[in-house]
């Protein structure tokens, strides 16, 4: 899946992120590797893993509080919902795979 794909199919379900927040939740190790290549007449390439989308999505939505389709505003001291951080949610990932 091209990271151009991967943004359309984040904003079929509401998430408009750039591809600099794609490579930025590359690098903080939120969502899989893609392969990449490059040379000859196809120039470079990147792909990403089907679950991309779903780890892109729900870590969006861990870091701007918003869990499952709606945003949790009840139950907190401030009503606002807890936000975590990249760096929580690469711990999970990890722990989870």
């Amino acid at each position: 899946m091209s990271p151009d794909e991967v943004i359309e199919q984040l904003g079929k379900i509401g998430v408009n992120i750039s591809r600099a927040t794609l490579l930025r939740y590359e690098n903080q190790e939120l969502i899989p590797k893609p392969s990449r290549g490059g040379g000859g007449a196809g120039g470079r390439w990147t792909d990403y893993p089907s679950e991309t989308v779903e780890q892109a999505y729900a870590a969006w939505g861990m870091m701007h509080g918003i869990y499952g389709l709606t945003q949790i505003n009840n139950g907190f001291f401030d009503g606002k919902p807890p936000k975590v951080s990249p760096s929580t949610i690469k711990y999970i990932r990890f722990r989870i795979d």
